[in-house]
Order: structure tokens, then sequence, then C-alpha cells
């Protein structure tokens, strides 16, 4: 199954490893230093249609990806609880 994050942008409900809300979780030091590495590692991948509200982390087959969504956190994990 998948869920759309957004814009054109989806993703399988098995992969996700978790979903984070931007405005609440990017104050932390270590969420910081994490968005950082994932953007020089080149995994980052951000939707264009607006300003982000969240993050959803990722990982098939051995791959981790780092979406940034124009959705809230709340809407993604209600779309995953509809499924």
């Amino acid at each position: 199954m998948y869920i759309s994050l957004g814009e054109k942008s989806a993703v399988r409900m098995e992969d996700i490893i978790g979903i984070f809300d931007i405005d609440r979780i990017t104050v932390s030091l270590i969420t910081k230093q994490f968005l950082a590495n994932a953007e020089q590692q080149g995994i980052v991948t951000v939707d264009t249609g607006g300003i982000p509200r969240s993050f959803i982390v990722s990982q098939h087959n051995e791959k981790r990806q780092v979406r940034l969504s124009i959705c809230s956190s709340t809407t993604v994990g209600d779309r995953q609880n509809e499924s």
C-alpha cells in the first residue's frame, strides 16, 4: 500500500521508519544534524508545492530516503492509519 505525501510523492507504508513534524522536531540539535547529513548524502527529496510541514524517513532495499512534505505529520499519519 502506498501513502501520498503530497504533490506527486508517495511511499510504501511498510518502508516508513518515521513521520516527523518539522516545527516541533527541528529545534533539536540532533535532528538538525540528521537533516544536514541527509542533505549532504543526497537522500533528501523536497515537495515543490509549498513550505514543508513534515519529513518522512523511509528505507527500501537498504536505501534510506528523507522526504520533506507539504502535508502535516498528522495528515500523513492519518493516511497511514486509514490503510
